[in-house]
């Protein structure tokens, strides 16, 4: 490939960098090609660590299309995700 693997893996420290440097914008944001989800709620892998913000984590749902599969979870946000999200679909995921 072309190192854009590396490039995001030195961005977030998985790489030693030995030289060079590198300008980036403000906002900026990194998906996967593999979903790291955390055995723990919905909620708590929304939130990942952070404080509750009731707007922003309603955004969040509504920005990742999260709204509708709430009502077809048994406990909602509370509902467990299960190791590596077995209890979610490819989609929600």
């Amino acid at each position: 490939g072309s190192g854009k693997s590396t490039l995001i893996e030195s961005l977030l420290g998985g790489h030693e960098v030995t030289s060079g440097f590198l300008r980036s914008l403000p906002n900026i944001a990194y998906v996967p090609q593999q979903a790291w989800i955390m055995n723990a709620t919905l909620k708590e892998n929304i939130l990942f660590f952070s404080d509750m913000d009731e707007a922003r984590f309603r955004r969040a749902l509504r920005c990742t299309q999260l709204e509708s599969d709430l009502k077809l979870l048994l406990n909602g946000v509370e509902t467990e995700i299960g190791e590596k999200g077995v209890n979610l679909s490819g989609g929600q995921k």
